[in-house]
């Protein structure tokens, strides 16, 4: 991460406790915007946003999740927490058919199965029922 900030500053970073270390120095009293997406394990979220005062004044962290017992535990706030509603199934199905065939329409019903899976793969996330729509599009059933 520090080195896609500071492009001109080669980091050697030799494991993770070095890391947070380094970080803390550097984003320190800084104002920083920090999207966290899909943090799945509490020791992701303490390594990269280990406290507020770690960044400075004015800054946000904006951590998607889909275990909110990781908030909790990492000291969230109930207040600071907005609840992402999922697409509906036919709504899933709509974006991963406009991916797929460029309509919203399933073009040929014979692709029923191969889309039902994709959805079950995709949770119903927008950005993975457009990569995994994009895959799809002009190909084969099989």
């Amino acid at each position: 991460m520090l080195s896609k900030i500071y492009r001109d500053r080669d980091f050697d970073i030799l494991n993770v406790q070095e890391g947070i270390s380094v970080m803390r120095k550097i984003l320190y009293q800084k104002k920083v915007l920090l999207v966290l997406d899909d943090v799945d394990n509490m020791e992701q979220l303490q390594a990269i946003a280990g406290a507020s005062d770690w960044f400075g004044l004015g800054s946000r962290v904006i951590i998607t999740t889909r275990d909110n017992s990781l908030l909790a535990k990492h000291g969230v706030g109930f207040r600071k927490t907005y609840q992402v509603e999922e697409l509906s199934e036919k709504e899933a199905l709509d974006l991963l058919s406009w991916y797929a065939f460029k309509t919203d329409k399933v073009v040929d019903p014979s692709y029923a199965p191969v889309l039902k899976r994709a959805l079950a793969y995709a949770y119903r996330l927008p950005l993975a029922l457009q990569v995994v729509g994009s895959n799809l599009f002009k190909k084969s059933i099989n």
